[in-house]
């Protein structure tokens, strides 16, 4: 081949060297154009479904207190109305005394009012004060139209049967005796409901994402700060596993004021929590059917199954359903305690062996 036909060869590869770069870089710049703007979309995409997630987050969070306030709301206006009534029937109470006194001063059982309780506690919660103070005036009513014939009974009969007559004046007193102690019974009852509610509405107010739990299961929740404890028991007390004592820290978390009841698990139970194979650990399923457990071990023994006694019997696996349950039906993480976790929750910081003290 001749140098012209050479150098003729090599412009033709030159040129077509560079028509195939040419061709590439566009096809790389076309590459990168659509690449960003797929980009574009995508991050467009994402935006807009995270502003409709949190603006739906915002109104299921606004609707939820809304629903919280109404509750509540309504629960004062009840109360409110409960105890109208009772201020009322308590006035009822108040004017038959009024009435019925002349009769007693008469008869000589003066003494009876004296030994009446001033004022009644406020309305209970497991029982209907309206109707208990009713029944109650109405006893007060009888016994107060009764009276003047009870009276002119006992003028004829002093002298003749003093035993008689004092059986009849007993008899009399008692009723209104009955009448100003009705509102007095389940006191302590009374009381301890009441703390109960105070409980309850604290961890609303400081955490009311516990409203499912507290709301529909009834449980109560205390809150354990974020902070140090001291973990074990000094070198002269308790067992080897609890040596040496040594601080811990721990983040804030709720639990349960008291363990679990056997009111509170009925639920679980109730809803197949025993038959659904996704709330159970490999190793609990398999326990669950090698022994052909359906309940806690000691479910039907009466000595156990109240429905305020903590429920017993339970394995750690049939708590662990327990608490993935309970978390799928609130929404919430829910979960066993840690040991430090439940140390430091029933032993304090202040380093108490017991949690009522040493």
């Amino acid at each position: 081949m001749s140098e012209p036909d050479l150098i003729q060869q090599q412009r033709e590869l030159l040129r077509q060297f560079r028509g195939a770069n040419q061709q590439r870089i566009q096809t790389e710049v076309e590459a990168e154009t659509r690449r960003k703007t797929a980009r574009t979309a995508a991050d467009t995409a994402l935006d807009r479904t995270q502003k409709v997630a949190i603006a739906q987050q915002v109104k299921v969070n606004a609707d939820a207190e809304a629903r919280r306030k109404a509750d509540r709301h309504a629960a004062d206006i009840a109360l409110t109305q409960v105890r109208q009534t009772s201020a009322t029937q308590l006035a009822a109470v108040r004017k038959a005394q009024g009435e019925a006194q002349p009769l007693l001063a008469q008869a000589g059982l003066q003494s009876l009012l004296d030994q009446t309780p001033a004022d009644l506690p406020p309305p209970l919660p497991n029982i209907d004060p309206s109707k208990e103070l009713a029944r109650s005036v109405a006893v007060a009513t009888d016994t107060i139209k009764s009276m003047p014939a009870l009276i002119d009974a006992l003028d004829r009969q002093r002298k003749a049967d003093t035993t008689r007559r004092r059986v009849v004046v007993i008899l009399a007193g008692v009723s209104l005796v009955v009448l100003l102690i009705a509102a007095l019974v389940g006191y302590p009852s009374w009381q301890k409901a009441r703390r109960v509610r105070q409980v309850q509405a604290t961890a609303l107010d400081k955490a009311p994402a516990l409203q499912p739990l507290i709301e529909r299961f009834g449980m109560q929740f205390v809150e354990v700060p974020a902070g140090e404890f001291s973990m074990g028991s000094p070198q002269a007390m308790g067992g080897n596993d609890e040596h040496p004592q040594h601080s811990v820290a721990l983040d804030g978390y709720w639990i349960g004021l008291t363990e679990v009841t056997n009111a509170q698990y009925q639920p679980f139970i109730t809803a197949g929590g025993y038959d659904q194979r996704e709330l159970w650990t490999t190793n609990g399923w398999a326990w669950r059917q090698s022994k052909n457990v359906i309940e806690p071990e000691y479910w039907g023994n009466a000595q156990w199954n109240a429905p305020d006694q903590p429920v017993v019997g339970v394995s750690w696996y049939e708590a662990i359903a327990y608490t993935r349950w309970l978390a799928r039906e609130t929404g919430l993480d829910v979960r066993l305690p840690s040991e430090a976790e439940w140390e430091k929750a029933a032993r304090g910081t202040d380093g108490r062996i017991y949690p009522w003290g040493d």
